[in-house]
């Protein structure tokens, strides 16, 4: 997995000590897995800690440039969305400290 990210220079795991990636099977489509990612404003109802996300550019869905707030666990950030390939990659730039966080989805070696 660790060679399908697109990986920001300053993370890249050949030339930086500080990344991090999580990698976890999900027993769904890509596509089904991509409405829910792209519907930010309603994560919470999977992941409770995501109970203060708002789409601040007026979109439905987040897309490329969209730009959203997020309270995650008390701690408050402005995001803004840097990769959107539709069903298979997503990632934003957290605007308050330069984080960069992403989501790549494909599809498993059963189809699922």
């Amino acid at each position: 997995m660790i060679d399908k990210v697109n990986w920001p220079e300053r993370y890249d795991p050949r030339t930086s000590a500080i990344y991090a990636l999580n990698d976890i099977d999900v027993k769904a489509r890509p596509e089904v897995v991509w409405k829910l990612l792209v519907d930010a404003e309603r994560w919470s109802r999977y992941f409770t800690a995501e109970d203060q996300v708002r789409i601040l550019s007026g979109e439905s869905e987040v897309g490329l440039g969209t730009r959203y707030s997020r309270v995650t666990v008390g701690y408050p950030m402005s995001l803004v969305v840097t990769e959107c390939v539709p069903n298979r990659r997503l990632a934003w730039t957290t605007t308050v400290d330069g984080d960069e966080t992403g989501w790549l989805c494909r599809e498993g070696s059963r189809g699922e």
